[in-house]
């Protein structure tokens, strides 16, 4: 399913993208050590879009610089994309940036071909013919995540508590019913719509 963007903002290395995916940006940021200064520049020229460049000496990944401009900027929600295909400390650092517009009350994902990946707190149900993919994953971000109850799936729980103890309870679940439900009474979720 192709989307469409009011914004869309690329960092670094993404700008060797665009041109092939027919993107065209609104902002460009990074410190851009993998794609050339001069290619942001030109780039930014061509699309009429703003050039953010930070230094390279930096605490921020660029990823997490364009996460925090899009809240910064009042995004209604945020969809982050090829943030898993390299290094695993990339894709781990890219799946805790959904904090920072959940902190801030903005629906936001990371989607890939294969991965859709969000946070979950309260409640929410997952609708079988709007599933993303095969099988549902959840995991605890911070620490525990106390009285999960999942109904409608292959595998339901009811009350339990995910713990890094239990790293694996979770994984590969699967839609059964129509309609699916998550709730988690006290804590956070990671929730992660995958195929193979």
């Amino acid at each position: 399913m192709r989307r469409s963007f009011d914004r869309i903002v690329l960092t670094d290395g993404a700008i060797r993208h665009a041109g092939p995916c027919g993107i065209t940006p609104t902002d460009l940021v990074g410190d851009f050590d993998t794609a050339s200064r001069a290619a942001a520049e030109h780039l930014a020229q061509a699309c009429r879009a703003r050039l953010h460049l930070v230094s390279p000496i930096k605490d921020d990944t660029d990823s997490e610089l364009a996460v925090r401009l899009a809240v910064s900027e009042g995004a209604g929600s945020i969809t982050v994309t090829g943030a898993l295909g390299g290094r695993a400390d990339h894709a781990l650092a890219n799946i805790l940036l959904l904090q920072i517009p959940f902190a801030a009350g903005i629906p936001a994902e990371i989607l890939e071909e294969k991965n859709r990946i969000t946070l979950l707190e309260g409640e929410r149900s997952f609708r079988r013919e709007d599933h993303e993919g095969e099988y549902l994953s959840f995991f605890p971000l911070h620490g525990s995540a106390c009285g999960v109850t999942l109904r409608g799936f292959k595998y339901p729980l009811e009350e339990a508590d995910l713990s890094p103890e239990r790293p694996t309870l979770c994984v590969s679940n699967e839609i059964t019913a129509p309609e699916a439900y998550c709730r988690v009474r006290d804590g956070v979720l990671i929730c992660m719509e995958t195929r193979d």
